[in-house]
């Protein structure tokens, strides 16, 4: 039976207990809305987000109660869990009352008098440039999906999957992957996050060529491998390169997605095999480009504009025409049905950016190329563009891309301002290339 704290505990005890000196200056709420024993998700039945406590584990507090079968399989009837702002309330075992987690603060928000709970995060404080506090409260995230335009940053996986499937302990961190750790390990851990998640265990497209921190948990007595908690639902398929949906559109999905440079990105998928995911004719494409400069590939039907075709709903590589007014319909998408854009060019920035909007606690691998790009690879077959092939596009070679990349960008900044992260210099003063 869920055990809930009865004693009279004041406003003054409870400040006490979270270690906050009540003339204190009182700031930023950070990226841990919830103690380290619980997730942070939403709750279906109760119209908030909620702190869930870990299985086996009891609630404490006035506000505490019990999930739904309308909510995710982590919020269920025989779960427990409390409003993430109920300061006072906590996760434990037993009957009696557990103190105030360690380093647990009542921090404000820009221009409001309401207090927020934050809970440490040392990688967080230790990687991200935190300039003020933030405008807006963290929100769980329901019904992701994650748009992945090709050569944009694979290793968002990461990102996504660490804050979909989320646990109570330290990830396994894998260095390499080998043969037997891919045909064993990946496809058991994956399921065992998403088999309450999704039908039949299936990982949706979670790639095992860029190993995952935090796919292989560590062993235990008689339990191989542990569970993962999802606090999410998964919309669409994940890490392939599929264009935004009518359905998502519909269904309001929250949107994510990383945005890059078109110049760079072009140089990337050219030295990528000339990749071009949705070509109707790619393989007289590769055959013919292979010794053509890059400058000279941009040329070719259907290589330009991925990034907004793909947010119009487009393949990367579909020879759709685009149009003044098709841009325009791609800036009202981002603006409107992203929840979240992040930059390649500022990647550390953008994972706390992420965990600023909504929660969870960032992992040192976020931050990390799991994928690194390798030109040597192809350099046998293909002409290989180097710094100097680059300096030679300009925005005139992807006019459409670029115009939306930089409407991405402000979007970005702007988000970084409202919740008082650090402006990297290089997207306030972009280099001239890029020009």
């Amino acid at each position: 039976m869920m055990a809930v704290w009865h004693a009279r505990v004041g406003v003054a005890c409870v400040l006490a207990l979270l270690l906050v000196s009540c003339g204190g200056l009182l700031l930023i709420v950070d990226a841990a809305p919830c103690p380290s024993n619980s997730v942070f998700l939403h709750s279906q039945l109760h119209g908030e987000d909620y702190c869930v406590c870990a299985p086996g584990l009891s609630c404490f507090g006035k506000a505490c109660s019990y999930g739904s079968s309308v909510n995710i399989d982590s919020f269920r009837e025989d779960d427990v869990g409390f409003p993430w702002k109920c300061a006072s309330c906590r996760c434990g075992h037993g009957t009696e009352m557990p103190t105030a987690p360690l380093g647990q603060r009542l921090l404000r928000l820009q221009a409001s008098d309401a207090l927020y709970p934050d809970y440490p995060d040392p990688t967080f404080d230790g990687m991200c440039r935190i300039t003020g506090p933030a405008k807006h409260p963290p929100r769980a995230l329901p019904n992701a999906t994650w748009i992945h335009f090709p050569k944009c940053g694979t290793s968002f996986t990461s990102i996504l999957y660490n804050y979909l499937c989320q646990g109570t302990d330290e990830s396994l961190h894998l260095v390499g992957v080998s043969p037997t750790i891919e045909k064993e390990y990946f496809p058991r851990t994956c399921s065992f996050c998403y088999k309450p998640c999704n039908p039949g265990g299936k990982c949706k497209g979670f790639s095992t060529w860029a190993p995952h921190d935090g796919l292989v948990r560590p062993k235990r007595k008689n339990v191989p491998y542990e569970t993962k908690m999802c606090v999410s639902d998964l919309i669409g398929v994940v890490n392939t390169h599929f264009p935004v949906t009518r359905k998502w559109l519909t269904i309001n999905a929250n949107i994510m997605a990383m945005f890059r440079n078109p110049l760079t990105r072009l140089r990337s998928a050219y030295n990528h095999a000339r990749h071009a995911f949705g070509l109707s004719d790619r393989a007289k494409m590769v055959e013919e480009t292979k010794q053509w400069s890059l400058k000279q590939w941009t040329t070719w039907p259907g290589v330009r504009g991925c990034q907004t075709k793909m947010v119009l709903g487009q393949h990367c590589g579909s020879k759709f025409e685009l149009t003044a007014a098709d841009l325009e319909e791609a800036k009202r998408r981002v603006d409107e049905h992203f929840a979240f854009v992040g930059l390649v060019e500022a990647w550390n920035t953008s994972a706390c950016l992420f965990h600023r909007m909504f929660g969870g606690r960032i992992h040192d691998h976020e931050v990390l190329n799991l994928r690194p790009a390798d030109p040597d690879r192809y350099a046998s077959k293909f002409r290989i563009a180097n710094d100097d092939d680059l300096h030679e596009l300009t925005v005139a070679d992807d006019p459409i891309d670029y115009a939306l990349y930089e409407h991405v960008r402000a979007k970005f900044v702007r988000q970084l301002r409202e919740y008082g992260i650090e402006v990297p210099a290089s997207l306030t003063n972009p280099p001239d290339i890029y020009h």
